[in-house]
């Protein structure tokens, strides 16, 4: 039997725009919030430090544009 992922539980304070966009993301994919938020920890924050980089330099080029 796979061993369960440790988990935390927290509370957040989200903006009203921020629950919503949440909420619809969550409800599209059939997924919690938590799993959502995971997820999104993964992708973005643990990037490594290069890619964080280059995927800032990426955007502010198209910013630019």
């Amino acid at each position: 039997m796979a061993k369960k992922e440790e988990k935390k539980r927290t509370s957040v304070d989200l903006t009203t725009d921020n629950y919503e966009a949440l909420n619809e993301f969550s409800k599209m994919y059939g997924s919690t919030y938590g799993r959502v938020m995971n997820q999104m920890i993964e992708i973005f924050i643990r990037l490594p430090l290069d890619v964080k980089k280059e995927l800032a330099n990426h955007c502010d080029s198209e910013v630019i544009k």
